[in-house]
């Protein structure tokens, strides 16, 4: 009997091929919109930082300055719109000429300026903001309130809702709160 050498075998079948590629496929068909969900989920934390930051920011400089130092929302990075809307960014500025969440020449200087926020990537519901944020020299908040954070496309009992609030004493408190 004749005997027949075997030779080793390389490379993978075309039915190896296609089951891995079907297995790709849905694993990446599971974890694409968990993906997207915590991308929308990071960009609203990240405005929730940037509140805080500027928040603090305010705080420090309002004592370190003996001034108050005022948070308000900005649409050109220089004055205070007036409005609710936050979702154009927002500055911070010494406040050393008495009119409370206004900026004037020559008194009063701006000292950061943060960003727009398209509510493609969060919603920052005017219904829950004041148009300004203020400290004292002493670190104490003028006016108390919240802002909130809403992810886009954040679904209702979702906790995927950011809340920062000012208390009296100047205090800032983040929570997270299930979506309306």
């Amino acid at each position: 009997m004749k005997m027949v050498s075997q030779r080793s075998q390389l490379g993978y079948t075309l039915l190896e091929l296609m089951t891995a590629l079907s297995i790709l496929g849905i694993l990446v068909a599971v974890a694409a919109p968990s993906f997207s969900d915590y991308s929308r989920n990071s960009r609203a934390l990240a405005v929730q930082n940037d509140i805080v930051t500027a928040l603090n920011l305010a705080r420090s400089e309002a004592v370190r300055r003996a001034t108050r130092v005022t948070v308000c929302a900005s649409s050109d990075g220089a004055s205070c719109t007036g409005n609710t809307t936050w979702n154009n960014g927002w500055i911070v500025f010494a406040d050393g000429s008495g009119a409370a969440g206004t900026v004037n020449a020559p008194n009063d200087r701006v000292l950061q300026t943060y960003g727009d926020y398209p509510a493609t990537i969060v919603q920052i519901p005017a219904a829950t903001a004041s148009s300004f944020y203020s400290f004292t020299a002493t670190g104490s908040a003028v006016n108390t309130g919240a802002l909130e954070m809403l992810p886009y496309g954040c679904t209702a009992g979702d906790l995927k809702r950011r809340r920062v609030a000012i208390i009296g004493i100047g205090t800032i408190r983040s929570t997270t709160l299930p979506c309306p």
